[in-house]
């Protein structure tokens, strides 16, 4: 009898060892399923992400670029203008108070703006200091700035040190940037500003018009400007110089100001 309760308090707790290892291989196999599963899921869950992503990039990129291919497409690429066109910017497009580094527009500026950069290669060229170009270019060409082919300075009127720092007359030779831009020359360049001496190397290449004062409402020098620079456009212009020295620009009438009223600053 003793020894029958001892087979089966053995077989007992044989049969319940049994049990238990038999249970936590079952757990053990239902984890190892769900890890299965798990990382076959994960991949698919990464790759959908950065399927959403780069997307996303495109999406991004085409938003980017359209503007700018419009512009483009509006305004026309200067380089492949046939005439070059150099502009002064103080004086001629606006006034840029050297006391309080304000800026007043010219009338009529972006209309302007917008004819000279779509018949012609623009350059700026202005007498100021590089700083105050960035930001006179800032104010009047906007997001515009990489249509013009080049941007002058100060920097460029080979001005040594004690003059550059300083008032003094300048002179834009007009060679310095042919040298530069081979495929223009004095048969297709004219230069705008509103200082007769900047241009005296190449008077016949130069349209001075006259220097726009702070709070003249009613200045249209921009328009009479522009009604002169469309002859510039027919198909049988091939010579700018001659023509301007045949035919000289006639600027608009302005009432006489005195030194003190004419706020403009060359620096």
């Amino acid at each position: 009898m003793f020894a029958q309760d001892t087979r089966f308090t053995a077989e007992g707790n044989a049969t319940g060892v049994s049990t238990t290892a038999d249970r936590k291989r079952s757990v053990e196999e239902e984890a190892a399923d769900t890890r299965e599963k798990a990382s076959v899921k994960k991949p698919r869950k990464r790759a959908k992400r950065k399927h959403k992503k780069k997307k996303a990039e495109q999406g991004q990129t085409e938003e980017q670029a359209s503007p700018r291919e419009h512009l483009i497409e509006e305004q026309g690429p200067s380089v492949s203008a046939k005439n070059l066109l150099i502009l002064d910017l103080n004086g001629t497009l606006l006034v840029r108070s050297k006391k309080s580094k304000a800026i007043y527009m010219r009338p009529h500026v972006p209309e302007f703006v917008e004819f000279i950069l779509k018949n012609f290669a623009v350059i700026v060229w202005s007498s100021a200091r590089p700083e105050n170009v960035n930001r006179m270019i800032l104010k009047v060409f906007k997001h515009r700035r990489s249509l013009l082919l080049d941007v002058w300075d100060r920097s460029h009127l080979h001005l040594d040190e004690k003059d550059y720092y300083r008032k003094v007359d300048v002179v834009k030779d007009l060679t310095w940037v042919w040298e530069k831009h081979t495929q223009w020359n004095k048969t297709n360049t004219v230069l705008i500003d509103d200082t007769e001496h900047k241009g005296q190397l190449q008077p016949d290449n130069h349209i001075c018009l006259t220097e726009f004062i702070k709070g003249d409402t009613g200045d249209n020098e921009l328009l009479n400007v522009r009604a002169y620079l469309e002859v510039f456009l027919q198909g049988s212009m091939d010579d700018i110089q001659s023509y301007i020295r045949d035919n000289a620009y006639v600027p608009s009438k302005t009432d006489d100001l005195s030194a003190d009223e004419i706020e403009h600053s060359e620096e």
